[in-house]
């Protein structure tokens, strides 16, 4: 639930405040936790009542103005003599600064034999009471009007310390001033909520409903919303372009303040667990294969919005097979292209491929020097086949290191869409001329330390023999398998 908050001027008892930022009480009636049709949960979490103390007040729907799941008095169904519906939220607190706040609405109340109460136990109990009149009396002083079906929003404050009170409705403040602790004891007890008959010897009248929601008790005053608002548009489908990623537009520009004040912009997303950020209301970013989640959040000078979520999912045309020749390749072998055989997804058709523009092989973004698709067939009915060739000089300039490389292949249908599929090769140094150094060293039995026969002794077992081969990875031989 939302919850909306006026600006309280406290006058007299600001100085007194100590802000611990401790939430006594935060209840909306929301489910899972409450349910619509039953009476609260109840029990000792700030989410929940702590009693229901009479009757049998009930999660509804919606009342009037309250329309995400309040808690609705009625006392049809109760005990006499009051008839009371009553529910309590326990304090047990002892001096210092309180807050309290909450939303309501009245339904037949003016006219009817029912009164409602806010009972603040300190401990003895000042009231707040809603008149059948239409008056709404506070602390037994202070009145003023109010309407069936207006919806009323609290913020008390109460400073036992000082013995100092503030009622603020609907951003007026209709009471400042003193507080009177009943008793010789100074603390908070409870906070109650009462709606029954005024007097005992009058017949019951259950024609009255009072919704009461987003109760909210603790030690400090909460800030106010940020006045400015992150609007970072609609989610997001977009299909694969270039280096199998998709470019992406994201635009800030619906984001206001309602006090009109100039917005600056932060765009946040992760990709690998790396941050990403732009300062800027509208971008253009490259997102790979997958969903993202891109954070928007705008700030006026004086504090953040809320932030605001665009996702925005990458996706390809489908599950597709890369195989690339050779898997091994030499910086010095003697191959010059790279093979790519390229296995669609059944519903793309050899017709729904343009072949007529170049796949794209990343990295180095290297067109194919010639490529051919090869459709369905009795042999093979269900994919359709691409091959193409690569210059294999281009790739290794473009990957600087030897080891792994990922290969990823960009292709389009005639629809404009694109496809992408990724393997993996394998990028090394040296050719088959150090063959020629087993060959002088082969079977040789006097290998020692430090030289270990020019090195091809790699397992020092004094001998080289294939264990010394192998440990080499057979000389790196570009291999087509």
């Amino acid at each position: 639930m939302k919850r909306f908050y006026f600006l309280i001027y406290l006058v007299s008892v600001a100085s007194s405040i100590t802000k611990a930022d401790t939430i006594f009480y935060d209840i909306t009636f929301s489910s899972p936790e409450h349910a619509v049709g039953q009476a609260p949960v109840i029990g000792d979490s700030p989410t929940r009542p702590s009693l229901i103390v009479f009757g049998e007040p009930i999660v509804s729907h919606s009342i009037g103005s309250l329309q995400d799941q309040p808690l609705i008095f009625n006392t049809a169904g109760n005990q006499p003599n009051f008839y009371y519906d009553q529910i309590r939220l326990d304090m047990d607190r002892g001096n210092g600064f309180y807050y309290v706040a909450f939303d309501m609405v009245t339904q037949n109340l003016i006219g009817s034999a029912n009164h409602f109460s806010i009972l603040l136990d300190t401990p003895g109990a000042s009231q707040i009471e809603f008149k059948n009149n239409g008056l709404c009396s506070l602390f037994g002083g202070v009145t003023f009007t109010y309407r069936d079906n207006e919806l009323l929003h609290f913020e008390i404050t109460i400073d036992i310390d000082q013995e100092l009170a503030s009622i603020n409705v609907n951003g007026t403040e209709y009471y400042n001033g003193g507080y009177v602790i009943h008793g010789p004891l100074r603390f908070f007890r409870a906070v109650r909520f009462s709606l029954g008959l005024v007097n005992s010897d009058s017949s019951p009248d259950h024609t009255t409903n009072v919704g009461v929601d987003n109760i909210f008790v603790a030690d400090h005053i909460p800030p106010l919303p940020c006045s400015c608002v992150a609007v970072g548009g609609e989610d997001q489908l977009v299909y694969v372009g270039p280096n199998c990623a998709a470019i992406v537009t994201l635009d800030g520009s619906g984001s206001y303040d309602s006090n009109d004040s100039e917005l600056t912009y932060q765009w946040s997303w992760i990709i690998n667990g790396e941050l990403y950020t732009v300062h800027s209301v509208a971008t253009n970013i490259e997102l790979p294969i997958g969903e993202h989640m891109i954070q928007l959040v705008v700030n006026n000078g004086e504090c953040d919005s809320e932030p605001d979520v665009v996702v925005v999912a990458v996706e390809t045309l489908g599950e597709a097979d890369l195989l690339v020749f050779p898997r091994r390749i030499s910086r010095s072998g003697p191959l010059p292209m790279i093979y790519a055989y390229l296995r669609l997804p059944e519903w793309i058709s050899k017709e729904n491929i343009d072949i007529e523009e170049p796949l794209v092989l990343y990295p180095g973004e290297i067109h194919a020097d010639r490529q051919y698709a090869i459709g369905k067939s009795p042999w093979k009915p269900k994919h359709t086949r691409v091959v193409a060739f690569f210059d294999k000089s281009l790739l290794l300039d473009a990957v600087a290191d030897n080891g792994r490389a990922e290969l990823k292949i960009v292709g389009y249908l005639k629809t404009d869409k694109s496809f992408c599929v990724k393997s993996s090769i394998w990028v090394i140094g040296q050719d088959i001329k150090c063959l020629l150094g087993f060959a002088y060293h082969w079977l040789r039995l006097d290998c020692v330390e430090p030289d270990w026969c020019n090195g091809f002794d790699a397992d020092h077992s004094g001998v080289v023999d294939f264990a010394d081969f192998a440990l080499t990875d057979g000389c790196n031989i570009e291999t087509l398998n």
